[in-house]
């Protein structure tokens, strides 16, 4: 079975940490991490994952342009935007470069799952 990459870019520890416990019990997945958007550029280039769930906030100030960039090195990446919160005008942001999939901090570990696995077969098509 191929193993979907997914990599998580937050500057929370806490936050790393819990979604790497979830997905390590699945099978399906393969997992990155980062901490800033350096890393991020680095680990898109070297792990190429299918999925980036990534805290637009990450190290404090909203990143349009860096995931826009993070996009363009792997323009077949999904981006999933985990946030604490959203706004409707960070929501229109997003969507004007195209990300679909903006889900809160908040989310239940199922549904986080559905969602990864619904990415991920949209990936495949």
């Amino acid at each position: 079975m191929r193993k979907t990459h997914v990599l998580i870019v937050d500057d929370h520890q806490g936050v790393l940490q819990q979604i790497e416990n979830l997905l390590v019990q699945e099978t399906d997945f393969e997992l990155c991490k980062a901490v800033t958007l350096d890393k991020a550029k680095s680990h898109v280039l070297l792990c190429k994952p299918e999925i980036l769930l990534i805290d637009p906030y990450v190290n404090g100030n909203l990143c349009i342009d860096s995931l826009a960039a993070l996009q363009e090195l792997l323009p077949s990446m999904i981006i999933i935007v985990l946030a604490a919160v959203m706004d409707a005008a960070t929501e229109l942001a997003l969507s004007r470069i195209g990300i679909k999939f903006i889900l809160e901090k908040k989310i239940a570990p199922e549904q986080l799952l559905d969602t990864l696995r619904l990415v991920e077969k949209i990936h495949a098509e």
